[in-house]
């Protein structure tokens, strides 16, 4: 019987997870695992969430390889999150900070600097204004990204027949600053 070489299976910290600065009561975020810990044989990989310095602000959770990050209502604050991969004998893990900022002084969600998306609730299309070259996406509540452009003008009608019903986050990338906008499709 041949035993794999350690080569074989060798758990390598391929892309750290970045830190992540959310709005209070923001919707939760999932983020997909599953290319931050590469691992030649992943069926052995197990991954695990070792800390998380501040539960009251956010409650992390893992199904598979999927992190999602639930934010307390009304909480502002930081937590740093340990995320362990193990692979037989071998341990790695990743650090990374959660920043709840305070958004009481912000102005609705549907409307950020300028930015509006309408209607909301929409049907079989969105219009987002914002600046010509900004990018705009729009992602699932899975953290799927279901359409991107680059605004050609300030005004951008997104074709959404095709969405399921349900709730969206809009992303609205400017040249200082990334925004989101939640909008609900019905």
């Amino acid at each position: 019987m041949l035993l794999p070489s350690s080569a074989e299976n060798t758990l390598t910290l391929a892309n750290p997870i970045a830190d992540i600065e959310v709005e209070s009561n923001s919707v939760p975020v999932a983020l997909d695992l599953s290319n931050v810990f590469i691992a030649n044989n992943a069926t052995d990989l197990q991954l695990t969430i070792t800390s998380n310095s501040n539960a009251s602000v956010v409650n992390a959770s893992l199904n598979g390889a999927v992190l999602t990050l639930a934010f307390a209502e009304d909480a502002v604050g930081e937590a740093e999150l340990v995320i362990q991969a193990q692979l037989n004998e071998q341990i790695l893990t990743d650090t990374f900070t959660v920043k709840v900022v305070d958004n009481s002084t912000s102005v609705p969600n549907s409307f950020v600097r300028g930015v509006k998306a309408y209607p909301n609730p929409f049907n079989t299309y969105l219009t987002v204004e914002c600046e010509a070259g900004d990018y705009v996406e729009v992602y699932d509540l899975f953290g799927r990204k279901v359409y991107e452009v680059k605004a050609s003008s300030s005004i951008v009608t997104l074709p959404t027949q095709h969405f399921s019903n349900g709730m969206y986050i809009v992303r609205l990338a400017t040249k200082q600053k990334v925004y989101s906008i939640r909008v609900l499709k019905k």
